[in-house]
């Protein structure tokens, strides 16, 4: 199940609370997704959601929860487009296309655009923005292009305006991740690389 904290909230939980870490939680809300905007502005899947209030108490327990770097699940490419403004996204895809950095000489406004590429040949542009813009060179990511590899991003949120999913400060950028679906990505694209160089 779903846990939100919001307002004020926000920032007594981001305190608090560990990630990986098992806690019990008291005087907890439970509130029904159908019948609160909170869906549309978290994405909520589940029927109910659990609401952290300012009456809600945690106590740490002592063993810690192995927490995957990499959701079970990314969105498909294709559904990308169809998120509601500043609505979160988890992909994963080819590195097919890097930009140079672009934007205002200010540094706060430079971006980079990174496309990616599923198996099925739907794309997807990242918005690469402060602070992942600088963690990874122009070399890098022009190799990473050349060599077609994998990148994993984590926490987008869609921004119509930039016309794909821009980066944040929460966002993770994990080039060649190691996870089942960059796996399967490589292996599909060295069965087209070699089908395709048999045929000239």
């Amino acid at each position: 199940m779903e846990a939100v904290a919001y307002d004020d909230q926000t920032m007594r939980f981001d305190s608090l609370l560990i990630q990986g870490q098992e806690y019990v939680f008291f005087s907890i809300g439970f509130v029904p997704t159908w019948e609160d905007d909170m869906r549309y502005m978290f994405c909520l899947h589940s029927d109910y959601y659990v609401y952290l209030s300012t009456h809600t108490t945690e106590n740490a327990q002592s063993s810690i929860l192995g927490i995957p770097q990499f959701p079970r699940t990314f969105m498909a490419l294709q559904d990308v487009y169809n998120l509601d403004e500043f609505i979160f996204a988890d992909i994963i895809g080819i590195i097919v296309y890097v930009s140079n950095t672009q934007g205002r000489d200010d540094s706060i406004n430079l971006y980079r655009h990174v496309v990616l590429m599923d198996e099925r040949n739907n794309f997807v542009i990242i918005n690469v923005m402060k602070p992942h813009l600088l963690r990874h060179t122009i070399g890098e990511w022009r190799r990473a292009a050349s060599e077609f590899c994998t990148l994993a991003a984590l926490h987008l949120y869609m921004n119509s305006r930039r016309g794909g999913v821009t980066t944040n400060d929460f966002s993770e950028i994990v080039l060649s991740p190691i996870c089942v679906q960059a796996d399967a990505f490589q292996v599909g694209y060295e069965a087209d690389h070699l089908r395709r160089k048999g045929k000239s």
